[in-house]
């Protein structure tokens, strides 16, 4: 598990191997009701680009949550959105949600206390957490420049920087709340 702090609010992150048997709105609905005050959303870990796509949406997700220009009124559903630059509820459930044996990614944001909290249970939900799961990986940012249609020599460019494709999810997911 990584803890990250932007402002007053911790954002917890864990990654879970080849989670299964779930049912996804029953656990929701169970992380929901036993930890009210943090928004959780759990994501197909294919669409995190590593930890620091992660805090850059998280502080999108907090300014808009701050200046009310959430996508949908769910604030979990927003940050999914966000996460996987999808600009349609369905389709961000649809590319990102937890369907089947998938490795994902469980991201929390509240007060540190409330955030630890959500952590004892999702290890007795799925086991020991793995940080591996959040690493942006070869294999997962070629699926994540060809979801998006990014062009390789835009990458080549960027890592010539010292940048990755995280700056251009960022900017995407950033994009999304102008078209409203």
């Amino acid at each position: 598990m990584y803890h990250i702090s932007i402002h007053s609010t911790t954002i917890g992150v864990w990654g879970f191997r080849k989670i299964k048997g779930m049912n996804p709105p029953e656990l929701f609905d169970r992380l929901r009701n036993n930890h009210p005050e943090v928004v959780i959303q759990i994501i197909n870990a294919k669409f995190v680009a590593g930890l620091d796509h992660v805090r850059k949406i998280a502080y999108q997700v907090l300014l808009d949550i701050q200046e009310k220009k959430l996508l949908v009124q769910k604030e979990d559903l927003h940050l999914l959105m966000k996460m996987t630059c999808q600009a349609q509820i369905a389709q961000a459930i649809k590319v990102g949600g937890v369907a089947g044996s998938i490795d994902v990614v469980v991201i929390g944001l509240g007060k540190k206390r409330d955030v630890d909290d959500v952590s004892l249970t999702l290890n007795k939900l799925f086991g020991k957490d793995s940080n591996e799961v959040i690493l942006l990986v070869p294999a997962r940012q070629k699926f994540l420049m060809s979801f998006h249609n990014i062009p390789k020599h835009l990458i080549l460019s960027l890592e010539k920087r010292g940048r990755d494709i995280t700056d251009i999810l960022v900017e995407k997911a950033a994009l999304l709340c102008l078209r409203n």
